[in-house]
């Protein structure tokens, strides 16, 4: 029987990059929860890391960069106490990318949705394939965007797209 594969963030270097790709192909690379904890702290390693010279934020495959969060956690992790630990997590993975003193390249390879569009512009810099694709659909499925995360977009895009 085949093992189901673990949501993750695999690492890899080479030549001075840190590759790191947001795997969770089943569900077009949505961060689980576990990933979204796991972020900063890989950032950080490549920050410690003197051979890295840039980091480079992808997703597996070609489909997707990320589709954002993993929703099929959402009943659990964004209701009651966990809710405020949830925000925290997302809060501290953007602030990680926005804050890396090496620069960090969003290679959008497909969807970048939700989460997973934020997470493409807190990267200093966004490379996007042609077939790339870039949304924010949480109001379409009653989910409030946390205000914080829309200084970010509003540097991106301008407030009528936004």
């Amino acid at each position: 029987m085949l093992q189901p594969s673990i949501a993750q963030i695999r690492t890899e270097t080479e030549g001075g990059i840190r590759w790191l790709i947001g795997d969770n192909p089943a569900r077009l690379n949505a961060y689980t929860t576990r990933m979204w904890e796991a972020l900063p702290s890989l950032i950080a390693a490549a920050v410690a890391d003197s051979d890295v010279r840039v980091v480079v934020l992808t997703g597996a495959g070609d489909k997707a960069f990320s589709a954002g969060a993993d929703i099929s956690e959402f009943e659990q992790a964004r209701s009651g106490v966990e809710a405020k630990r949830y925000d925290r997590l997302n809060n501290e993975a953007f602030g990680a990318l926005m804050t890396c003193p090496k620069p960090v390249i969003a290679m959008v390879n497909g969807l970048a949705f939700g989460g997973g569009c934020e997470l493409a512009i807190c990267c200093d810099l966004q490379v996007a394939a042609d077939h790339a694709v870039f949304s924010i659909p949480a109001a379409k499925l009653g989910i409030g965007y946390n205000p914080r995360w829309i200084k970010p977009l509003l540097a991106a895009v301008s407030p009528a797209k936004a």
